[in-house]
């Protein structure tokens, strides 16, 4: 299996990234493709991750409003457990490093991310 991740920047990217988002929060309001490319900083990026060239998932990182990186990886329910989150995961903690950040959160809404997300030192 194959991983690849890159940046979503062109509006299909965005897009592809909004339909991860859609589709692993379908009852969460999700930015809009004009939102996100205003709101791209150096700070903020958005990720794409493709599972053996078909895509699998997105992540987030950014400042999140207490200040401190943000970091939001989703995965599709079809490529969970594969390694993809991690992935993703890995990428957008590097990135929030790479911006100066030393602390990070996220927020989940289920039992098996919050293991994931245990696994790698978060807490409650």
């Amino acid at each position: 299996m194959a991983i690849e991740l890159r940046r979503a920047e062109t509006d299909a990217e965005l897009e592809a990234w909004r339909q991860v988002r859609i589709e692993v929060h379908p009852n969460e309001r999700c930015e809009t493709l004009e939102w996100m490319l205003r709101s791209m900083t150096a700070e903020r990026v958005y990720v794409l991750a493709e599972l053996d060239g078909v895509l699998a998932g997105s992540g987030l990182a950014g400042r999140s409003d207490l200040g401190h990186a943000g970091l939001h990886p989703r995965v599709l329910p079809w490529a969970r457990r594969r390694g993809v989150g991690t992935a993703i995961l890995l990428a957008l903690a590097e990135h929030a490093i790479g911006h100066g950040f030393e602390e990070a959160g996220t927020s989940v809404d289920d039992a098996g991310s919050l293991v994931f997300a245990e696994r790698f030192g978060y807490r409650e």
